[in-house]
């Protein structure tokens, strides 16, 4: 396992150098990418399913090749043939249906070299606990009340292609992950009202 304050250096320890296209699933705000590539020379792709999370990123990280402003479904769906070395998907997918066609698609993005980096919060951490506490009070669709994590182990399977960091945030206070928690849905649009959903 990995604390949430690890996850740069678990990342920087475990991606393949030799990458030339990584592409970074729930991006947020470009910040994991603007530091791998100080690190690493590739092009990077970040996507991200909320025009907020995308224009920060744009800011952040203007000399990535790519800013894709879709859900991870719809883009799979839509680039059959789009291949990367590396896929990453930190502490993201959380909104993600994860069955073994969803598992399926992904992989297939791979190239015959490549990874795919998973990092998902445990149950036990205090940003899941958080999630699942904001998540119903904003969207329709409580899909974040199943354990996502759980569910990821399940689909990929043993899949040796598959780098599995289980995130904790025992090393985060309460306060911080609830920053965390709240930013990734005011990035999803669901809401302005902080104050509202910390109650």
């Amino acid at each position: 396992k990995v604390e949430y304050g690890g996850l740069m250096a678990m990342v920087l320890e475990r991606v393949p150098q030799h990458a030339k296209e990584i592409l970074d699933i729930g991006c947020g705000d470009g910040y994991i990418s603007s530091l791998l590539m100080r690190n690493i020379s590739a092009e990077f792709y970040l996507l991200d399913q909320s025009e907020i999370a995308i224009g920060k990123a744009k800011e952040r990280v203007p000399s990535a090749r790519e800013f894709i402003n879709k859900d991870i479904t719809d883009y799979l769906s839509t680039t059959p043939d789009k291949k990367f070395g590396v896929i990453m998907a930190l502490n993201s997918l959380y909104g993600a249906e994860l069955d073994e066609e969803f598992a399926h698609d992904l992989m297939s993005k791979l190239d015959e070299n490549g990874v795919f980096m998973l990092a998902l919060a445990t149950g036990k951490s205090h940003f899941v606990k958080l999630q699942k506490k904001y998540w119903p009070k904003t969207h329709k669709d409580p899909i974040y009340k199943k354990n996502v994590f759980d569910d990821a182990a399940r689909v990929f399977g043993g899949d040796q292609k598959v780098i599995r960091m289980p995130l904790e945030t025992f090393d985060l206070s309460i306060g911080q992950c609830q920053k965390i928690a709240l930013f990734m849905l005011y990035a999803d649009k669901v809401t302005d009202a902080f104050k509202e959903l910390s109650e």
